[in-house]
């Protein structure tokens, strides 16, 4: 039995720190994409 609750709680470790990363790189995706409209968006004021 303790085997086995070893081996849930490392299951569970990896499903949290893959989650993790995965949301953690959305919200990087996210704050380039954001970056870059702004930059856009400058370059598009800067045009006469």
């Amino acid at each position: 039995m303790e085997e086995n609750l070893v081996f849930l709680f490392a299951a569970y470790l990896a499903i949290l720190v893959i989650l993790f990363a995965y949301i953690y790189r959305i919200f990087k995706a996210q704050r380039r994409a954001q970056a870059d409209l702004e930059s856009i968006n400058e370059g598009l004021k800067k045009k006469p």
